[in-house]
């Protein structure tokens, strides 16, 4: 697929900004009520769904800086505020290469306090990150422990549906058909069993997480 030209890096340098300063806290409302709380890279146009934002190149030169400055100064700013909370706490920065765009910040307290744990699949040939292809942010990061994880992309075998759920046979077969060549390329398969349904989840390898945390001891 060609991906889109970025245009405007100035308008985009300038929202990030903005949103760099509208994430510095923490939503405690939100926190308070479902017990985490996170921050993902909102600018247009990496911000969205996943099809659409694969039209466009990933953020790089001092967008991609930009960006990744803002990430390390919000974990630290929300590591104050959890601090004070005086309880155990999650806060990591979820750090996507080469899929940097959808690098976030989360956090979670209480009942939700090891909600992430397994998010994402903890391979048995772990590597470690390479700061230095972080050019001026690399002594910043070499702050943070960073625990390496698989970044995937997922769908389960229920995708395509039955013929009832599409307007015609035609776009059902289209459909199946695109599935059956997709589960073609690499992946792995976990069998999921529960209350309601059984499946299958199709994990696709899409690069890595980086999981980053402060060095610095937590309060608790």
């Amino acid at each position: 697929m060609r991906k889109r030209k970025i245009r405007g890096h100035r308008r985009r340098w300038k929202a990030i900004e903005t949103w760099r300063i509208k994430n510095t806290s923490i939503n405690m409302d939100q926190l308070n009520q479902f017990s985490r709380d996170y921050v993902k890279i909102g600018i247009y146009p990496w911000y969205g769904s996943s099809r659409a934002t694969a039209n466009y190149p990933e953020p790089n030169g001092k967008t991609k800086r930009l960006m990744l400055e803002a990430l390390l100064e919000i974990y630290s700013l929300w590591k104050t505020q959890l601090d004070a909370l005086n309880q155990p706490y999650y806060l990591k920065i979820w750090l996507h290469d080469p899929r940097f765009s959808h690098s976030q910040v989360v956090c979670a307290i209480g009942q939700k306090y090891d909600f992430y744990d397994n998010t994402f699949f903890d391979p048995e040939a772990n590597k470690a990150i390479e700061l230095n292809n972080y050019g001026t942010l690399a002594s910043a990061m070499s702050a943070f422990s960073w625990e390496h994880r698989l970044d995937e992309w997922q769908i389960d075998s229920t995708e395509t549906g039955s013929p009832e759920d599409y307007k015609d046979q035609d776009s059902f077969d289209q459909q199946k058909a695109w599935f059956e060549k997709l589960l073609r390329s690499p992946h792995r398969t976990t069998s999921i069993s529960n209350a309601e349904e059984d499946f299958d989840l199709y994990s696709f390898p899409m690069g890595d997480v980086w999981l980053g945390e402060s060095l610095n001891p937590k309060r608790s």
